[in-house]
């Protein structure tokens, strides 16, 4: 039995449709001759098909399975009673799967293994069980999966975590594979993975740092989903705004400490925080409370434990103008101390990592060394695009992508200072024309400060601006030069809402309108319209948030609200909202709701389309008019 595993999803035997472009394992690449090296073309349509396993299943095990199936047929097929199923006795290597119905705990191809049991929520060790045993069954194939797992593009599963511990595990065992490889990681996924990989394999070193390694990463994102989910209910939410109140009534009576004087003799006698036993209130300039309304809105308060309204307090009245002087001097004197023992802490860790980090170890490595030649291969990656897009942008702006330009590391940016490769790509960029002179004449650690300088000026700055990327223009609060034609479908799904509609709300909204006018309009052959782009987003992602949004302007319309379990306006939500500061009125709130769900529609229709664009190309499929 062939199986057809996988490497673009829904891949029928023999077609190399959806399958990533050609990779190749070490071993292969010494058995083959110099005239025929690894492709790694981004622009290849078609690469070859995936050799595959082959297995043989005997009349044996075909009787076995078929008596299996006919014996537990009879108490599934009209049964609704998990409990009932769950009783029943299941032969040896079947289980109940995820809906209580039995299945085989596994196949005879420990690629398919892989393929069905790589999910995003699979335990490290069980991945890693799974990958070393399909490796050893198939190498390339167990190679082709690797970067399915990660792919984004053609059918792959999109899951970055899980391409990462993988791409660790053959960087550990199989280092030159992922240098053979290296270009083909992001034909599959994205420049930046180039970057985590440096990272995390320098940072897996003993010098390196166990927060910046690939499980410290890890456990930093659940740590804070954790913490995201825990946050969530109103009780915790009520003990958090009592201990701010505390932690400002403690930073009061320290200010009085430092004027000899008891903060009740500093306070007006009608605040609260001068009556022994009452919590602090916020102070003038300080963030107003989760209990203060805001200006025009509802001036109901937030409810505690039982029901009971949390008191509200007036904002802190000092006895003088002069001791409120006093008072703004003390916290800004404060703060800036905060910050500077902040920034000196920032700066201690990064100058450890300089000085003795993995970093410097690979300065110090030979060329030969594995560690150093993939610093060199990430290097080379970046420097060679960005040179391209450079010359593009001089000779034909339009024609400008501008990938290398948006991922390639920032001066300061998380990758540079784990991995200090903005020197190493800065160096190589800035020749010629582009070099100063005065470099010739200054240290080694001058010539790279100022070489930073240059390169965001006259490299990443140029190339942000001429190709769009919002982040160039978020910076600067100049929404108005945002291209929502150009934005990533990820940008979109995380921001859209949150950040443009909020900040560019008029734009934001006429855009939608243009792109279902052209969504619902014949288009000729190759014809570009304005679209919003959906090539990185899952259906369940833009489902959930569109059905959200269709029952709140049910809700605030009037209609019915009704859905499938948990996908209704539930306390969550309400937290969510009051956390993304929904719009104040009803009016503003249905107008909102509707702008989502006219963006989610989109959304869908995008996906649905590109499924029917992929589908007609397969061979064999036939769609429907």
């Amino acid at each position: 039995v062939r199986h057809p595993c996988c490497l673009g999803g829904f891949q029928q035997a023999g077609n190399p449709r959806g399958s990533p472009p050609h990779t190749v394992t070490h071993e292969d690449a010494l058995d083959q001759a110099p005239s025929a090296p690894p492709s790694t073309d981004p622009q290849s349509k078609h690469p070859p098909a995936p050799r595959l396993p082959t297995h043989r299943v005997t009349e044996q095990a075909v009787a076995t399975m078929a008596d299996t199936f006919a014996a537990l047929s009879v108490a599934t097929t009209n049964s609704h009673d998990d409990a009932a199923i769950a009783e029943l006795p299941l032969p040896v290597g079947m289980v109940l799967g995820e809906n209580q119905r039995p299945a085989f705990e596994a196949t005879d191809s420990a690629a398919l293994n892989f393929f069905f049991s790589v999910v995003p929520d699979v335990e490290g060790d069980e991945l890693l069980r799974l990958l070393e045993a399909a490796w050893n069954e198939d190498a390339p194939t167990a190679l082709r999966l690797i970067f399915q797992t990660g792919n984004v593009r053609e059918g792959g599963k999109m899951d970055r975590d899980n391409f990462h511990r993988c791409l660790l595990w053959l960087w550990e065992h199989k280092p030159e594979t992922v240098l053979l490889n290296l270009r083909a990681i992001p034909t599959h996924t994205c420049l930046k993975d180039l970057l985590s990989l440096l990272t995390f394999a320098m940072h897996s070193q003993a010098s390196g740092d166990p927060a910046l390694a690939l499980e410290g990463a890890l456990a930093g994102k659940r740590k804070a989903k954790e913490h995201k989910a825990a946050i969530r209910s109103k009780a915790v939410k009520r003990q958090r705004r009592v201990a701010r109140r505390d932690r400002r009534l403690s930073l009061k009576e320290a200010f009085a400490a430092t004027l000899n004087q008891p903060l009740s003799a500093l306070l007006l006698s009608d605040e609260p925080a001068a009556v022994e036993g009452e919590t602090a209130t916020p102070s003038e300039g300080d963030a107003a409370t989760p209990n203060a309304p805001k200006e025009g809105g509802d001036s109901t308060h937030p409810k505690g434990e039982g029901g009971t309204a949390l008191p509200k307090f007036s904002k802190v009245r000092w006895v003088s103008p002069a001791v409120k002087f006093e008072w703004d001097a003390f916290v800004r004197a404060r703060d800036e101390d905060l910050a500077k023992t902040a920034k000196a802490q920032r700066k201690a860790r990064q100058a450890g990592l300089d000085a003795d980090g993995p970093a410097a170890e690979v300065r110090k490595r030979q060329g030969g060394d594995a560690l150093q030649r993939l610093f060199d291969g990430v290097v080379t990656v970046f420097v060679e695009g960005l040179l391209e897009e450079l010359e593009t942008l001089r000779v034909n702006p339009a024609g400008l992508g501008g990938l290398y330009g948006k991922w390639a590391p920032s001066v300061g940016g998380a990758h540079d200072k784990a991995t200090r490769i903005v020197d190493a790509i800065a160096a190589r960029v800035l020749v010629g024309e582009r070099a100063d002179a005065t470099w010739g004449g200054l240290t080694e650690e001058e010539a790279n400060a100022a070489r930073r300088v240059a390169y965001t000026r006259l490299v990443l700055s140029p190339l942000r601006a001429a190709a769009l990327v919002p982040e160039h223009f978020i910076g600067k609060g100049e929404w108005g030069g945002v291209d929502y034609d150009r934005m990533p479908s990820r940008c979109r799904l995380l921001f859209g809402e949150r950040v443009f509609a909020k900040h560019d709300k008029e734009r934001y909204r006429a855009f939608l309108h243009v792109a279902q006018v052209a969504a619902l309009a014949k288009k000729e052959p190759g014809e570009k319209v304005k679209s919003v782009k959906v090539g990185a987003l899952l259906p369940h992602e833009v489902t959930e948030r569109g059905w959200k949004a269709w029952l709140k302007v049910s809700r605030l319309g009037g209609g019915a609200e009704a859905g499938p379990p948990g996908w209704g306006h539930d306390e969550e939500d309400e937290e969510e909202e009051e956390d993304r500061e929904e719009p104040a009125t009803d009016a503003e709130a249905l107008e909102h709701a509707k702008m989502v769900t006219q963006e989610a529609n989109l959304q869908w229709r995008g996906i649905v389309e590109g499924c029917k664009t992929a589908a007609s190309q397969w061979e064999g499929v036939h769609l429907n008019a």
